[in-house]
């Protein structure tokens, strides 16, 4: 055993006690079998790369956090601002809420899908056939002939992810002129509701009447029974069939899945540099704490609240100017931007073979026993992938530029917001809920067990695994020369980029009209605004937003 071993030993028996009370286990189910460390500056988080450059065979979409939008804050601070400047009034309250809905879906679907396409075909290969997902490997059939699994087409399987969210965020701002002329400080708290819906549609039907082949999936050479017909439910996984147990992360949704939550307590100690009637310039200091969730990586796209649990530190800008404020008419340019570190969290994610292409999670496995003798059970790709881990990200900005126009008391804003995010970094030590160094081999469709070649043997296990197999294609046997015929897959096997989020960024356009007036004698003020934002490729969502919001000065 060499020196990393032993201290990622250490690690993880430190690690098991403090996850005793940690809240971020998800999975009350879960025990780390391994840890695995592993460089991190290796991982490739745009493996698999489409034509048009969109990206597919990613098994986490991580969102552009819902309280990441300087729209809001630009229409919340900033409309104001300008009319709230009575000596008098030293705090404000701005509300805001906001639908956000993701158009343009398909590629999303591409983003998970195997095939660079939002829809995939299922079925058994051979005669030459080939299918984007091998049926058997999800525990469909075709039936069987002479004794092996029938070839064919099952059908095909389509998916339109969409993300909604509802968003009430409420801004408080405070002076603290009191203290030192300019200084003031700012919280806020964005409440969110995050619905995702991958509506997975399938078409094709398995069958269930016949027996897979004896010993496909048992070790004492007895025949299974297909549990699935659906592609839609073999894809979630939620029943074991023989030796294979029910997946348990990177499933395929069939309903809806909602969180809610407050995405981020947002604190701004900010100074005024420079004031008067027509120009402002102001900077704060900027900490989110992370009151959202985390990934739990059960589902290939499920919500998150917020920066995926991420604190958060950076500073902002703010800052406009002013024309022709006379005659109830003026002219103005605004800012406001944030910049942040994303420091890295504990979060679960799925991870994925480096050789076996696309989809390669949900590959069948061979358990075996430590000298590979026989073989204890058998395992899916990502029961044994899933682990825990600190991800994070260098920098996240969000920065947005409006024009102002003011008749009397309304106005009308247009305006330009751009976001984006580096690439998602990990820690090097990696937790694994199933990984056995050692003792897990690709079974690809390789029965467990088979006839007996020595004399008074009727069942043996069979011990060969097929290393070269992806979700697509059944791999050959391995011939190894040490007459076990079984290759064990290694930390080194891992694809620790799978579940990472690249550089990402998108463009949105925002426009929005309000009034200006009085609560009595306080400055008050309300705007309505629609929002439309195109990502980067699939890295970013597609998505249009409606936003309302008021202020009031006391």
């Amino acid at each position: 055993m060499n020196i990393q071993r032993i201290l990622s030993l250490i690690v993880l028996l430190q690690i098991n006690i403090c996850y005793t009370n940690n809240d971020c286990c998800q999975d009350t189910n879960s025990i780390f079998q391994s840890v695995v460390f592993t460089q991190n500056e290796c991982d490739n988080v745009t493996r698999f790369k489409c034509c048009d450059g969109n990206l597919f065979g990613k098994t986490f979409f991580s969102f552009r956090p819902q309280d990441s939008n300087s729209v809001r804050r630009i229409l919340q601070y900033l409309n104001g601002k300008n009319f709230m400047d009575d000596n008098s009034f030293t705090k404000n309250l701005n509300i805001t809420f906001e639908y956000q809905n993701s158009f343009d879906n398909k590629d999303t679907a591409k983003w998970f899908f195997f095939n660079c396409k939002d829809c995939m075909t299922v079925g058994i290969p051979g005669n030459n056939q080939t299918f984007d997902i091998d049926g058997s490997q999800i525990g469909l059939s075709n039936g069987n002939i002479l004794g092996g699994l029938q070839p064919g087409p099952t059908g095909t399987v389509c998916a339109k992810p969409e993300v909604n969210n509802f968003i009430a965020d409420f801004d408080l701002f405070f002076d603290l002129s009191e203290i030192k002329c300019g200084l003031w400080t700012r919280i806020d708290v964005p409440v969110v509701r995050c619905q995702t819906d991958f509506n997975l549609c399938s078409t094709g039907t398995g069958q269930t009447s016949q027996a897979f082949p004896t010993g496909l999936f048992s070790t004492d050479c007895s025949a299974v029974n297909p549990v699935y017909s659906s592609i839609s439910q073999a894809l979630n996984g939620d029943l074991p069939f023989g030796l294979v147990p029910t997946l348990k992360y990177g499933k395929f949704p069939l309903c809806k899945q909602t969180k809610t939550g407050v995405a981020g307590f947002h604190f701004d100690l900010g100074y005024d540099f420079y004031r008067n009637d027509c120009s402002y310039f102001a900077g704060s200091m900027h900490v989110v704490a992370p009151t959202g969730s985390r990934p739990t990586a059960e589902f290939l796209f499920e919500p998150v609240i917020g920066a995926n649990k991420s604190w958060q530190v950076g500073a902002t800008v703010e800052a406009y100017k002013i024309w022709q404020r006379c005659n109830d008419k003026s002219f103005g340019i605004y800012l406001y931007a944030v910049g942040t570190h994303l420091f890295k969290a504990e979060q679960s994610r799925l991870f994925a073979l480096k050789n076996n292409g696309a989809g390669s999670q949900l590959l069948l496995l061979k358990q075996f026993d430590a000298d590979v003798t026989t073989i204890s059970n058998a395992e899916r790709t990502a029961n044994a992938l899933s682990g825990q881990t600190k991800i994070g990200a260098d920098f996240m900005f969000d920065g947005s530029l409006m024009f102002q126009f003011t008749y009397c008391k309304m106005f009308f804003n247009l305006g330009y917001n751009f976001w984006l995010r580096t690439k998602e970094k990990r820690s090097q030590h990696i937790f694994m809920n199933g990984f056995f160094e050692g003792e897990l081999g690709i079974k690809g469709d390789l029965p467990l067990s088979g006839p007996g070649t020595a004399p008074g043997i009727v069942c043996q296990i069979d011990l060969t695994t097929a290393s070269t197999s992806t979700i697509s294609t059944p791999g050959a046997p391995d011939n190894v020369p040490d007459n076990i015929n079984a290759i064990l897959i290694e930390p080194e096997d891992i694809d620790f980029g799978a579940p990472l989020h690249p550089t990402c960024w998108s463009n949105k356009f925002f426009g929005s009209f309000g009034f200006n007036y009085s609560i009595g004698c306080h400055p008050a003020y309300f705007s309505l605004a629609g929002e439309i934002e195109f990502g980067k490729k699939n890295y970013a969502l597609n998505q249009w937003g409606v936003i309302f919001d008021t202020g009031i000065d006391f």
